[in-house]
């Protein structure tokens, strides 16, 4: 109980079968989604997103627990871990072509195809 109450109070770590339902439930990309917590991305990472969507929690769910309580208890222990990066690149959008420049880049792709 002690440690229950650690881990949801002093590290906002939910426990862990609603972590298990939250990754289970979790929509690809899934470094997109809103973790209640990073940890759960990471449990459900070393599970593995497949094995998770392709058993029944009898046999997922204690697998993921596993994952789950250990990295939990690297968090406090005082471990950090690195922010999840987006799927979505960083990288700015580029500038709209001018008319004459799709007309050229059009033309220049007829020509490679042959037509």
């Amino acid at each position: 109980m002690i440690k229950c109450c650690q881990k949801v109070s002093n590290f906002n770590l939910t426990d862990v079968h609603s972590a298990y339902v939250e990754a289970c439930n979790a929509r690809s990309p899934k470094t997109d989604v809103s973790w209640s917590h990073r940890i759960v991305y990471y449990a459900g990472q070393e599970a593995g997103w497949h094995f998770l969507a392709h058993n029944t929690e009898k046999i997922a769910y204690p697998i993921f627990r596993s994952h789950y309580d250990k990295l939990c208890q690297r968090i406090m222990d005082g471990e950090e871990f690195e922010e999840i990066k987006s799927s979505h690149s960083e990288k700015e959008p580029e500038e709209a072509l001018s008319k004459e420049e799709n007309i050229q880049r059009m033309e220049k792709l007829r020509k490679e195809m042959g037509i």
